[in-house]
């Protein structure tokens, strides 16, 4: 006979799975993001967008800080980032407008680890700060275009 196992731990051990993996795909464009933006911000038409994108930078870094210490929460594990080639934008208009969809790809999977989180009952405040943060990236790289 097997050895009893609560109906709860399954599910629990899945969603933390779960959680594990959507960490690994949003930071999978970590190292790429971060070149992206610094090269926008060196190109970047005006003193202002240039001030936005270097705030910009330093919460995504403190955003992504946050995602590996879950992630470490999680699993007892360092997270090893797979770096994406770097693709020069075209010019500073288009690497926003590029980076705006990568963004709200971003939050959407950060929703999805929200939920995770929930279910999971690990990290809801740590995914909730790292949620809204990017939320008002989201905002900032938008003013850029307007």
């Amino acid at each position: 006979m097997l050895p009893y196992q609560p109906r709860g731990l399954k599910y629990f051990l899945r969603t933390k799975e779960e959680m594990k993996q959507t960490i690994e795909t949003i930071m999978k464009r970590e190292s790429t993001d971060i070149i992206t933006l610094d090269f926008l911000m060196v190109i970047a038409p005006t003193e202002q967008a240039q001030k936005v994108l270097k705030h910009v930078l330093r919460v995504r870094s403190q955003t992504n800080e946050q995602l590996k210490q879950l992630y470490y929460e999680i699993t007892g594990e360092i997270l090893g980032v797979d770096q994406e080639t770097f693709n020069r934008p075209d010019d500073f208009t288009s690497g926003i407008q590029e980076q705006i969809e990568l963004q709200n790809i971003r939050v959407r999977r950060l929703e999805n680890l929200h939920q995770q989180s929930i279910s999971a009952q690990i990290g809801q405040q740590r995914v909730s700060y790292v949620m809204y943060e990017e939320k008002r990236i989201l905002g900032r790289l938008k003013f850029l275009v307007e």
